[in-house]
């Protein structure tokens, strides 16, 4: 009988790859990993961003919802106390005037003591609305200042990924070059969302 061929399966090749990769230390460690470990990694690097992603939807969407609630209460508190200001300016405030205080002081040391007692006491009321009403409007204006560092960095942080060499000197040549385009100063000067900056990059380059 004719011999018979045998053959031997040869294990696929395990091709390695080096990587220099950051340890716990902070120091550059190179590591040797197989296809496998890499897809292993990216896989796992995608479900984190995913996550990461998901995470940052649901505290948008809290912080929203927070924001909203605050201010409706403030709107709320601020409107009151615009009423009980109007209030006591409308039916407190108004048997004050006309007084001759010399006279009463004179002819009835007794009553005008009174009503200089309730003109303090008014006064003291509408000032405590109105510091009131002032911290409403501080935080509100601190709110806002807080808001808009955040879209600044959030936008500053977007340009450096999508425009090549981006630094401080290219924004301000940015502007430059829309106020030489027709635009005031102050009008570029107030553009802070990416997508506007990018756009006047672009006519830039072409130009």
């Amino acid at each position: 009988p004719a011999e018979e061929a045998t053959t031997e399966e040869t294990p696929a090749e395990i091709r390695k790859h080096k990587l220099t990769v950051k340890s716990e230390a902070g120091e550059d460690v190179e590591l040797e990993v197989d296809d496998e470990e890499l897809k292993r990694g990216y896989m796992m690097e995608k479900a984190f961003r995913h996550k990461t992603a998901q995470i940052a939807r649901e505290r948008e969407a809290v912080q929203a919802k927070v924001k909203e609630a605050t201010e409706t209460a403030r709107k709320e508190l601020d409107e009151k106390l615009q009423l009980a200001e109007q209030a006591i300016w409308h039916t407190l405030a108004p048997e004050m005037q006309g007084i001759d205080w010399n006279k009463l002081a004179s002819e009835d040391p007794a009553e005008w003591a009174r009503k200089y007692q309730h003109v303090q006491n008014v006064n003291a009321k509408l000032a405590n609305i109105q510091q009131e009403r002032k911290k409403l409007s501080e935080a509100k204006a601190e709110e806002s200042k807080v808001e808009l560092k955040k879209k600044v960095e959030e936008a500053v942080e977007t340009l450096r990924t999508e425009i090549p060499g981006w630094s401080d000197n290219l924004y301000r040549d940015i502007l430059r070059s829309a106020v030489e385009q027709g635009f005031k100063a102050e009008e570029v000067n107030a553009i802070i969302d990416s997508r506007a900056i990018k756009v006047l990059w672009k006519a830039r380059q072409y130009d």
